[in-house]
């Protein structure tokens, strides 16, 4: 599959029917393999879990949209605050602009072949989408190597926008939040509010992502349940029943993955040994390091035989992660400091946010999950253990959709409590 990821091109769906007013003609960068995709993700992945903290309650994150929208950030990045958009993000601003190319492709490519050999009575297959679009300021100089760097590393061009007049702000968020109900199918209607553009917006780089895949045997009901909540009180859950054929422990946690029809999108489920954030300190603590070993271990621990049992998830978060990012360290982009005369020489910019909203639903059919992120930016002044032959996820467990040819993780999250609803 990764074999076409330089030559694959999405399709970018513009927002509200909108062409494309400005675009780079270069070649897509070059390809990374899946050792260099996951190697790159994960660091910044596992310091995103840790930094948004989980407070006693469920979340879903795609640390990869919001990576993929700041890497479009990093291109124009100079200086000081290029170092540390780069030391937070971990890894070379190109580099993870290869990366977030070769893995659009890699998800343009997810359920082609069942698309071209479906039988009567198959699931319906899989679908896997990564797409960016960028607005500026009309009227804008833009400098052509940025220009350059983001067709390169992000198959797009940019949109204008005249963020100064009332009007063209309103148009431009309604083109904005038409492109990622487009590129979600409508799992994300609205990502911006009415108040998150204003007179000093100059660019809003997005990133949306959309995964849907349906289990090759409909999950059984179980009936209810009693699952442990963070505080420690029980609430009876209707939990649903499958088989699994991988496994993975270690002293933080249990884990198996549920594939889904074509074996290329998959659910990672782990139970914590002890709580949840001491999990993803864990993870946090070795550049990610540790969950890419659980992510290797499902792989070849793929001969075990699990009755999973799990609860329906439906969660949606939709925050600003500005606090999450400025915990991790990057300060500098949101400062007076910011150097983004990559981008333009016009004014002083700096980032003023960053939107995030992800989604993510699994019942007996399937899985479904989508995030999109926008950067608003203004001007400025494995132990041998005996394998267990079964997991119940009847207290607070993490789950991970992930594309298996690479073990990218595309939407994470935790469930505390199974009737929050997003």
């Amino acid at each position: 599959m990764l074999g076409g990821c330089g030559a694959l091109r999405s399709i970018i769906p513009g927002g509200g029917g909108s062409e494309e007013d400005l675009r780079s003609d270069v070649d897509p960068a070059a390809p990374p393999t899946p050792e260099e995709i996951r190697g790159r993700l994960l660091p910044f992945t596992t310091g995103m879990l840790s930094a948004f903290g989980t407070e006693g309650t469920s979340a879903v994150l795609s640390p990869l949209s919001v990576l993929v929208a700041l890497a479009m950030t990093a291109q124009g990045a100079e200086g000081e605050t290029l170092a540390q958009l780069q030391e937070v993000l971990g890894g070379d601003a190109a580099e993870l602009a290869a990366t977030a190319s070769c893995l659009r492709s890699v998800l343009a490519a997810v359920g082609k072949d069942e698309r071209e050999n479906r039988e009567k009575g198959d699931p319906e297959p899989a679908s896997a989408t990564l797409v960016d679009a960028l607005w500026i300021q009309d009227g804008y100089e833009v400098q052509q190597d940025y220009l350059d760097a983001f067709a390169r590393g992000f198959d797009t061009g940019l949109h204008t926008a005249d963020f100064q007049d009332p009007g063209g702000r309103d148009r431009a968020r309604e083109d904005i939040n038409s492109f990622v109900d487009d590129a979600t199918e409508g799992r994300i209607p609205e990502l911006l509010a009415e108040d998150v553009l204003t007179d000093l917006t100059r660019l809003v780089l997005v990133d949306a992502l959309h995964v849907k895949s349906a289990w090759p045997d409909t999950l059984v009901p179980m009936g209810p349940v009693p699952f442990t909540l963070a505080d420690g009180t029980t609430a009876d859950i209707d939990m649903l029943g499958a088989e699994t054929s991988s496994w993975y422990e270690d002293a933080q946690l249990q884990a198996t993955r549920l594939d889904t029809f074509g074996d290329e999108v998959a659910l990672v489920l782990a139970r914590p040994v002890g709580d949840i954030p001491a999990v993803l300190e864990h993870w946090r603590a070795d550049g990610g390091a540790a969950l890419g070993t659980l992510l290797d271990g499902l792989e070849d621990g793929g001969d075990a035989e699990v009755d999973l049992v799990l609860p329906p998830v439906d969660l949606r978060t939709a925050t600003s992660v500005k606090k999450t990012l400025t915990a991790m360290g990057l300060e500098l982009a949101f400062g007076d400091d910011a150097d983004f005369t990559g981008i333009s020489t016009q004014e002083d910019l700096r980032i003023g946010d960053v939107i995030h909203e992800a989604v993510i639903t699994v019942d007996e059919e399937g899985m479904e999950a989508a995030a999109a992120t926008a950067v608003v930016t203004e001007a400025g002044a494995a132990p041998g253990q005996e394998e267990p032959t079964r997991l119940v996820l009847d207290r607070p467990f993490l789950f991970l959709v992930i594309e298996r040819s690479t073990r990218a993780p595309l939407v994470v999250g935790w469930t505390a409590d199974p009737r929050q609803k997003g």
